[in-house]
């Protein structure tokens, strides 16, 4: 089983898709409550095959860069516009630019 104590589901949720068969329990130390969690895998990949399915028909892409501390690499956003472009080569990338 998985522990993750903390009072958010963000990072747990990354740990419970990468490992759908093992159970996860979450402890939020502020509240004291301790439950069982879950992640709907089916509605997820239901979700991403839509969005996957949306892009191929798409002219227009925004590409948002994390710029808060550390965590935005240019390099990783050149390739990305690059993929795109060898990909679609009419499309219109707009690059965002979040902290």
């Amino acid at each position: 089983a998985l522990v993750f104590v903390a009072d958010g589901r963000f990072h747990l949720e990354s740990a419970m898709i990468a490992n759908p068969h093992v159970p996860a329990l979450r402890y939020d130390p502020y509240s004291k409550a301790f439950t069982r969690e879950a992640y709907d895998m089916p509605k997820m990949l239901t979700t991403r095959y839509s969005s996957i399915q949306r892009a191929r028909e798409a002219t227009i892409f925004g590409v948002i860069l994390g710029v808060l501390g550390r965590q935005g690499n240019p390099r990783i956003l050149e390739r990305v516009l690059t993929e795109i472009k060898r990909a679609k080569p009419n499309a219109e990338c707009m690059v965002i630019l979040l902290s």
